[in-house]
Parts: structure tokens; sequence; C-alpha cells
């Protein structure tokens, strides 16, 4: 399992993708590396573990460029020695929904990944649904929330929690009515 940061790669259980395919920080080209693994004693376990794996996955895959990416794939094909796709490795790529959130929210320009997962999700919303909202941070989601439930019809009940937190809310939460705005 491997994944674009350090970050991801500790969440997943594995390790970065630069890191297994010994490409460092980027200043090496495909040759320079490709003669490292083979030739330096300590790029040992990079061969081994490059010729060893069957299914490579890559956790976080919105976030490599193409450059590193075509890169693995032909340190992949070169090491095991076979013209295959990255060498015959079968390989899974997961996408960063969390990183496509916030990008989308914070109108940053967003990757190649996250504009291809959105126009693969876009379709109409069946006739009375509301879209999920989902945030990044959990400071935008208690916002949205706070703000949903300030706007609905009730009268206004207050209730403590976790000890710091205070929030005032309609009576009619727990009437069970859905509030329109969430």
């Amino acid at each position: 399992m491997t994944a674009s940061t350090g970050l991801a790669a500790v969440a997943v259980g594995g390790t970065t993708l630069h890191a297994f395919f010994g490409i460092s920080d980027g200043r090496y080209t495909d040759d320079e590396i490709i003669h490292k693994i083979r030739n330096n004693i300590d790029y040992k376990r990079i061969r081994d573990g490059i010729i060893s794996t069957d299914t490579l996955i890559i956790d976080e895959v919105s976030m490599i460029s193409r450059n590193v990416f075509l890169q693995i794939e032909v340190i992949s094909r070169r090491v095991r020695e076979k013209s295959l796709p990255f060498g015959g490795m079968q390989v899974i790529l997961a996408v960063d929904l969390i990183t496509a959130v916030h990008e989308l929210s914070q109108g940053l320009d967003c990757s190649n990944g996250t504009k291809h997962m959105v126009k693969s999700l876009a379709r109409p919303l069946p006739h009375g649904e509301r879209p999920m909202k989902l945030f990044a941070l959990n400071y935008d989601v208690e916002k949205v929330n706070s703000d949903c439930l300030l706007n609905m019809n009730g009268v206004n009940k207050t209730e403590r929690f976790q000890e710091r937190h205070i929030i005032e809310y309609p009576e009619t939460v727990f009437r069970g009515q859905q509030p329109e705005c969430v």
C-alpha cells in the first residue's frame, strides 16, 4: 500500500510512493534510478519490493503528478523486465475524496484527479432529493448545522454538551421534523 504523502501513507499503514520506488525528491532521471535499483546494494529492498509486488495500491492518486506517475510506470516495467504496463503489476488507484472536497469548497485550482471525479459524478438529483453536503473541516460542518438549526421554526431551547459548548436550537428537532437546509 502506497500513498502520495507521508501522512496518508501512515494512515493506510504503507509507505510513500517515492520511498517504494526510490525516486526520492524527483531529482533523478528514470535511467539514474533504474541504475541505482539494479546496482546499488542500498536499493536492494526497493528492487525486491518492485519485483515481488503483484498488486500496487496508490492512495491519494490525485496528488501525484503526471511525471511521477509516468516515472513509476517506467521503473516498474524496466526493473521487472516485462513490457506490460507497470511490468505486469496490477495497479489500484484510490482518489482522496477529502482533498477533492477541500479543493472544491475553497475554490482552489483543482487537480486533474478532482476534475475527473467531479465530472464522473455529474447527474441530476431525483425529484425532491437534496444534495449531500461534504466538508473537509468540522468547523464548516458545525457552522452549517448551527445555521440550519437556528433557522428552524419552534421554541428555542438551550442544551449543554462537552462542557465548553452551548448551542441553541428549535424544539422542532425533537418532533422529528427535518430542517429544509440540510
